[in-house]
């Protein structure tokens, strides 16, 4: 059996509003906020990461804590509809091409899914970010034959995922930007290889600062994506 190329190629727009402490790397701070930024040229900075931290502060800058981590966890539950199906024939002795079959009908068709992942990471340089990801999933799909004989069919797997990711950020004044870039192998249980999948987003977005407060701030950015599976071949 032979599973093609699945390859989605989508770019999703979106709108976030963002709430931040003291982690907006910014200058443009109006004459009442002079002392805050004075201050940020006064900071001692004794970590390792992320290199010319102590630069960044230098100039006024205020950047991210050098080590994070994030934790995601996702529940999903789809229909799937069964259409255009063809059935053929090939042996040694006869060969019927593939033939479109109507008659077949389908029922409820549903496919439940979760999954839980963990993301560490660490500024490498102000403007870079690098970070794995490790992350478990569980997948259960039901497909049901009603005509012409009533059959249900079951599949069950969990999946394991790996991964390295690269972000590059930077701001001009009070508008920000980031890419992002990550490469996951994916294994399910039910298939002999990892399935590699690359992630690619990019991301714009302005920073409002708060009038008493210049060490916060709310971000409102919008960004897309794109997503791409390589092909995955398994012979039976």
């Amino acid at each position: 059996m032979n599973f093609k190329t699945l390859i989605i190629s989508s770019l999703f727009a979106f709108v976030c509003f963002n709430f931040v402490q003291a982690q907006q790397p910014s200058t443009k701070v109006r004459e009442k906020f002079e002392t805050y930024r004075d201050s940020l040229k006064q900071v001692t900075y004794n970590y390792t990461f992320p290199v010319f931290g102590q630069g960044a502060y230098n100039k006024g800058f205020d950047i991210p804590y050098p080590v994070g981590i994030m934790g995601n966890f996702m529940f999903m539950e789809q229909g799937i509809t069964v259409d255009n199906l063809q059935l053929g024939l090939d042996t040694r002795l006869i060969n019927i091409g593939l033939t479109p079959v109507n008659f077949i009908q389908f029922g409820n068709n549903v496919n439940t899914s979760y999954t839980v992942n963990v993301r560490p990471d660490v500024w490498v340089f102000p403007f870079l970010n690098v970070y794995g990801i490790f992350g478990y999933g569980h997948s259960r799909t039901e497909i049901n034959l009603v005509y012409p004989i009533t059959l249900q069919f079951i599949v069950e797997q969990n999946v394991s995922s790996v991964g390295v990711g690269l972000m590059f950020a930077g701001a001009v004044g009070s508008v920000f930007f980031s890419v992002d870039a990550n490469f996951t192998w994916n294994k399910p249980e039910l298939l002999d290889e990892a399935v590699p999948v690359r992630v690619t987003n990019i991301r714009f977005g302005h920073s409002h600062v708060f009038k008493n407060r210049p060490d916060r701030n709310i971000a409102i950015w919008v960004g897309g994506f794109l997503w791409k599976q390589v092909v995955i071949r398994l012979d039976s």
